[in-house]
């Protein structure tokens, strides 16, 4: 991947990191978002934003569409997201009927284990909505992966403790991100 300008540059190494679902202390929801709202409906978005955004998404098109295996997929979706959300880990959670488990979990720091609240999964993908939560004191970006108007799995997404900067924007654009991979998936 390509940063340029202002941007930061993607995570250039990733550790695979073991994940847990349970549930997590101390959650508390930040922001909602609904998929159609936010990948179907977003005609009110900042412009400067927007342009940025869009170039994101063009290069995590051109990454998605260059791969092959769920597992590089996976890869390739977790440095994407980490290189243009304020964030350290990523968890993938399939969906089958009522059960969530989890897929994969990538780190830029470390390899130690990446908690999931199986609860705010499992509210994202029968909802269908993004949310910004705090959760273990570290905020976190959950979503539903949809493709072909299904549900077909979840991302977690935690910051660096500390952070706060997760907003509306990133929610979208993961969404957005997190659609093409799902689709990508499903060829």
């Amino acid at each position: 991947f390509i940063a340029r300008g202002d941007e930061r540059a993607p995570a250039t190494v990733l550790d695979a990191c073991p994940v847990s679902l349970g549930r997590l202390a101390r959650t508390r929801q930040l922001l909602r978002v609904p998929f159609d709202d936010a990948v179907l409906y977003a005609d009110e978005v900042d412009g400067p934003r927007a342009g940025h955004d869009l170039a994101k998404l063009t290069r995590a098109v051109a990454a998605l569409t260059s791969v092959r295996g769920l597992a590089a997929i996976d890869s390739a979706l977790a440095g994407f997201i980490l290189g243009v959300v304020p964030a350290e880990r990523v968890a993938f959670i399939d969906c089958d009927g009522g059960a969530v488990t989890a897929r994969s979990g990538w780190s830029s720091a470390g390899n130690r284990p990446l908690e999931v609240d199986a609860g705010i999964v499992r509210q994202a993908t029968e909802r269908r909505t993004a949310s910004i939560v705090e959760a273990g004191g570290r905020r976190v970006l959950a979503g539903p992966m949809i493709a072909f108007g299904r549900t077909t799995g979840a991302v977690w997404v935690e910051a660096a403790e500390g952070t706060t900067a997760l907003d509306q924007g990133h929610l979208r654009l993961l969404l957005v991100m997190t659609a093409l991979a799902a689709v990508a998936r499903e060829e």
